[in-house]
């Protein structure tokens, strides 16, 4: 770096941050201008900042050419490698803050993109991270909150960017989005074994062609937020670490236009977050592949509406899968709300840890329309058993073969409790719960609407007697039944004759 000027370590006076400010981008220009190649940071800690706050990009290092690497000498400052440690301390300008992003990657506007950048082996310390304020704009008069501004990468802004590598770069301290891209321009994205974390905002906001492993993703709002709307985006995310974010809904994806774009989280761990992992804020049009994940303290999913649905776009979610992952923990491992299709969730195990059954519910689903969506080859351990919160439309999730461990089933959500004759009971789920509390029950009405074909449920009696003529209009039986302490009926709902016929 001395060819290109002064750059100078441990020093954080107005003079030396200019320089060695100056410097990294003399550094950039000058290779770029000669076609590309390698820029060597030595290591220590060195000061940088804007130039101007005043003019875009507001970034302490430009990237603004093509094939040029940025590689330290390792992305721990504190164990000899390269610290760049950029503004922290915010101005406010016409009303707002601002601080300055860390690292700003310019695209072109049209033509070829800027191409082939690499970052490694280097730590981004912004220097004012989580404070657990999430407001938006950040104040004025205290510079708190979520500040747009203090971004630590911007890979892209409403520019072409493509072939970027981000390697072995612990980026950190931040107030807003630690690594981030806006817009429909960036295409190509290989990350591995980076940090990202220390943030009111998210870790990792961007579409693009994303291939992310080995990485970390920690403390912030969330951990990684993908809602742009445009064809031919995808990404996978392997083998990487998700620890402490404080919102529900730490993985968010709300493209609003239904569009093809698929994506892979597998093999990652996810840890301690404030609700569900993933949250589907409508018009995500798959496939999105979710398996062989570790939840600890997460929920699973939560699917939602698109309230603003793009013009020609769908509101609903579709094609996601959620398959053989493991959660300890964390509320419930499905949340079914919004319009929803072909949404399988199969072959996970879900145990909740507390002595409280309560703290967690197996699935939830409520205030949606539903079509194929399908709850199979579950275990579910030591919680409440699915939950039908609020009336909808379509057609209910179908539950098959999951298996029920040390299971609530609570009056109302499965369960009934019956007096006199013709009871109402609601099948929620492959197993229902009935109670005689007075008397003998004559009769039983079960609810017929938007169940599924072959939707079974095995009524199970705990105290007294219920009989049940051969035929009713919600249920058909081989012969008259008298069900007593301790019995159980199998029953199938056929769709073709809106009732519920005896299963062998």
């Amino acid at each position: 770096m001395s060819e290109f000027g002064p750059f100078t370590p441990d020093r954080n006076d107005a003079t030396t941050i200019a320089a060695n400010t100056a410097t990294i981008n003399r550094a950039i220009a000058e290779v770029g201008r000669a076609g590309g190649g390698t820029i060597c940071l030595p290591p220590g800690t060195y000061h940088l900042a804007p130039a101007d706050l005043r003019t875009f990009p507001v970034a302490a290092v430009i990237v603004n050419a093509d094939n040029i690497t940025l590689w330290g000498a390792g992305m721990d400052g504190s164990r000899g490698g390269t610290r760049l440690r950029t503004r922290s301390e915010y101005s406010v300008i016409n009303g707002s803050v601002v601080r300055g992003a860390g690292l700003w990657i310019l695209g072109t506007q049209g033509g070829s993109p800027r191409r082939n950048i690499t970052l490694r082996d280097f730590e981004l310390d912004g220097g004012a991270g989580f404070t657990g304020n999430f407001g938006w704009p950040a104040d004025p008069t205290t510079g708190d909150g979520w500040d747009i501004t203090h971004k630590g990468i911007v890979l892209a802004a409403d520019d072409n960017v493509d072939q970027v590598t981000l390697e072995r770069v612990w980026v950190h301290s931040y107030r807003g989005e630690v690594i981030y891209a806006g817009g429909m321009g960036l295409g190509r994205v290989t990350v591995r074994g980076i940090r990202s974390e220390d943030t009111n905002a998210s870790t990792f906001n961007m579409t693009g062609v994303l291939s992310v492993e080995d990485s970390y993703f920690g403390k912030s709002r969330f951990w990684i937020e993908i809602g742009t709307h445009f064809a031919g985006k995808s990404g996978v995310f392997r083998n990487n670490t998700f620890k402490d974010a404080a919102r529900d809904g730490a993985i968010a994806l709300a493209q609003g236009d239904g569009s093809v774009q698929p994506y892979t989280f597998e093999n990652n761990r996810f840890e301690n977050c404030g609700g569900a992992t993933f949250y589907f804020g409508g018009g995500v049009g798959g496939p999105v592949q979710i398996r062989n994940n570790t939840f600890v303290g997460c929920g699973g999913i939560f699917t939602g509406y698109a309230p603003n649905p793009l013009p020609g776009g769908r509101p609903e979610n579709q094609n996601i899968t959620f398959e053989n992952n493991t959660l300890e923990g964390g509320g419930y491992l499905a949340y079914f709300f919004g319009t929803d299709r072909n949404i399988v969730v199969r072959g996970n195990t879900f145990r909740n840890p507390q002595p409280n059954k309560a703290a967690a519910t197996a699935v939830f689903y409520c205030c949606g329309n539903y079509q194929g969506v399908v709850v199979e080859n579950n275990t579910f351990i030591n919680m409440r058993g699915p939950e039908q919160t609020a009336a909808f439309g379509g057609e209910r999730p179908l539950f098959r073969n999951n298996r029920y461990q040390d299971i609530e089933i609570r009056d109302g959500q499965g369960g009934a409790a019956l007096y006199g004759n013709n009871g109402y009971l609601r099948p929620l789920f492959e197993q229902s719960w009935v109670a005689s509390l007075v008397g003998n029950v004559s009769g039983l009405n079960i609810e017929t609407t938007a169940y599924p074909d072959g939707q079974e449920t095995t009524i199970s009696v705990e105290a007294g007697t219920i009989s049940l003529p051969a035929v009713s209009a919600s249920y058909e039986l081989s012969g008259p039944r008298v069900l007593t302490t301790g019995s159980t009926l199998k029953l199938r709902f056929s769709k073709a004759k809106g009732k519920w016929i005896e299963a062998p």
